[in-house]
């Protein structure tokens, strides 16, 4: 059986000119290196610092999960493969849970269709989402609310909006970015709220 490491290490693979095995073969390296650092040595502001920072990444690495089943998916991997649902294949190759499976699926939607993957109308989301400003909950009910706008909402006005959600997602808990999630549609596109 091939390795990921066999993959790296051969000459003239491909695989040495990706830059996302590169980033992942960094990080993987890097947390492998603090796995027995005990975290009790940590001040109480620095260990929350080092959870604000590792959600942080945290959420980088979900957004790049995302993207990479997005691109699973326009590619019509699990179909080609037999397999009922991008679900149940993740399930089936991958060894996640009905659950953890339907939620990564879920990620996605914040990539558009498969049309729309070069850029999707919730760009400024998934942007955010990479850089760890929001978490993948936060970028997927970001981007939902933008695709409940309209059409005949300019990308500007739908821009601005996503702005605003990604900076009130800094401050706001859970329930109260829901509430202006919902309120920014009434706002927005009334006619979508009304619909």
């Amino acid at each position: 059986m091939t390795t990921t490491d066999d993959l790296t290490t051969r000459t003239g693979d491909s695989c040495a000119a990706d830059p996302f095995d590169a980033c992942l073969s960094t990080l993987g390296t890097a947390l492998a290196g603090t796995v027995d650092t005990p975290v009790w040595m940590l001040s109480e502001q620095a260990v929350q610092e080092r959870l604000t920072q590792a959600l942080r990444v945290r959420g980088q690495v979900e957004e790049l999960t995302a993207r990479l089943l997005a691109s699973v998916q326009a590619r019509e991997i699990p179909r080609v493969a037999g397999a009922a649902s991008t679900r149940a294949w993740l399930m089936a190759t991958r060894g996640l849970s009905a659950q953890d499976a339907a939620r990564l699926v879920r990620e996605t939607a914040v990539f558009g269709t498969s049309e729309e993957l070069a850029e999707p109308r919730s760009a400024a989301t998934r942007s955010a989402w990479a850089t760890g400003q929001v978490s993948a909950e936060q970028s997927v009910l970001i981007a939902g609310t933008v695709d409940k706008l309209g059409p005949g909402v300019q990308q500007t006005a739908v821009d601005g909006l996503q702005t605003d959600l990604v900076r009130y997602a800094q401050t706001l808990s859970w329930t109260e970015l829901q509430h202006v999630c919902s309120h920014a549609v009434e706002v927005v596109d009334p006619d979508a709220a009304d619909a």
